[in-house]
């Protein structure tokens, strides 16, 4: 599964998005180029063959807040 990632332009966030501030001291592992929001909310599913590689990868203190968004999102 992937979920949407968008570049965040001051826009309101919903509960079920995640703000990846380009600030933030752990920002560079990303690969991410701006301040970005992964949209919870929105998962596509792909067949692994036509990912061509990773950007980056999130900071652990991300993944908890990216899990406690997903159990609210899926109502667990």
């Amino acid at each position: 599964m992937i979920a949407f990632i968008t570049t965040y332009r001051g826009q309101a966030l919903l509960a079920t998005d995640m703000l990846i501030e380009n600030s933030r001291p752990r920002f560079a592992q990303t690969g991410l180029k701006r301040s970005s929001v992964i949209k919870l909310d929105k998962f596509v599913t792909v067949e692994t063959s036509i990912l061509l590689g990773e950007l980056g990868e999130l900071a652990e203190e991300w993944m908890r807040q990216i899990a406690e968004k997903l159990r609210y999102a899926l109502e667990l």
